[in-house]
């Protein structure tokens, strides 16, 4: 099978998946900025309960707000306030979970760290595939001197 149409096809998994991936190294870099350079001093329970909880939150957002949808063909300014919509109701939840499980000072540095990295990625996937689709796009037009033409007769127009 070719791998272009493998791709196509499995289009909506592929972006959810590389979006999710996107959130949790969003997690992790601002976990390891706000903790000093040292997340090993945090309790491995209480991360790993943590970035799931988030990730699954999270996820479901990424769901309601439809951004797994459209991503290779239709990237616009509508996907950037979905993605901040989706980014700011998710850090408030992030508020809930992480106020049980931080101290108050790196909480803040955190939640506006965690929000910053995931606009910066979430959007970050949609410019580039849009700078990839408008590179790639090739129009094919019909060679002129071929000895198979097209005519195109239109009917009305004027």
């Amino acid at each position: 099978m070719n791998i272009k149409r493998l791709l196509i096809k499995n289009r909506i998994p592929i972006v959810f998946v590389l979006q999710l991936v996107a959130i949790f190294m969003a997690q992790i870099i601002s976990l390891f900025i706000a903790n000093n350079h040292d997340i090993s001093s945090l309790n491995e329970t209480t991360l790993a309960l943590k970035v799931i909880s988030i990730l699954i939150f999270r996820g479901v957002l990424l769901y309601i707000y439809k951004l797994h949808h459209g991503l290779w063909r239709y990237t616009n300014s509508n996907d950037i306030v979905r993605i901040l919509k989706s980014t700011t109701i998710g850090s408030l939840l992030y508020v809930v979970v992480a106020f049980q499980f931080s101290h108050p000072i790196e909480f803040g540095v955190l939640i506006i760290l965690d929000w910053v990295f995931i606009l910066f990625f979430l959007t970050g996937i949609r410019f580039i595939s849009r700078l990839v689709r408008d590179n790639t796009m090739s129009i094919s037009r019909p060679d002129r001197h071929s000895n198979n033409p097209n005519n195109l007769l239109i009917i009305g127009a004027g």
